[in-house]
């Protein structure tokens, strides 16, 4: 490989190691997200692919965001909401007290936890049934 690409790569990939670090405030840090709790039943891979698609299209912008900028936002555009545990109507792990609920397409939203600059996506609600909606 010529030593100008390689020298190129390896910049690349330091910035983008930069980016995604983890920083002493975590709010700095760009949010990153993890399907390893993600649910396998309709609200999980059972879903529709166009949904999956959508989910994924609006992660991919949040991924460009930090927690901070995330936290400043419309709960209804790149924000989030915190909801009580016991408003989920899907399995979540005992100790989990609260989660936050992002909206993508069209407000549909999905939830999970967040843990430190990862959220772990559980479940998306493309039908609005997960929990009670206000």
């Amino acid at each position: 490989m010529p030593a100008a690409l390689t020298d190129d790569l390896s910049q690349s990939l330091t910035d983008n190691l930069s980016q995604t670090s983890i920083s002493d405030d975590i709010g700095d840090d760009y949010l990153s997200f993890s399907f390893s709790k993600f649910g396998d039943k309709k609200h999980g891979l059972l879903c529709e692919p166009k949904e999956f698609r959508a989910l994924i299209k609006h992660l991919k912008t949040l991924s460009q965001m930090t927690w901070t900028q995330v936290d400043a936002a419309d709960r209804h555009g790149l924000g989030y909401e915190k909801l009580p545990s016991n408003q989920i109507k899907e399995k979540l792990p005992a100790n989990c007290d609260t989660v936050l609920s992002f909206r993508y397409s069209n407000k549909k939203p999905f939830i999970g936890v967040r843990e430190k600059n990862v959220f772990n996506i559980y479940y998306i609600d493309p039908s609005f049934d997960l929990y009670d909606h206000e």
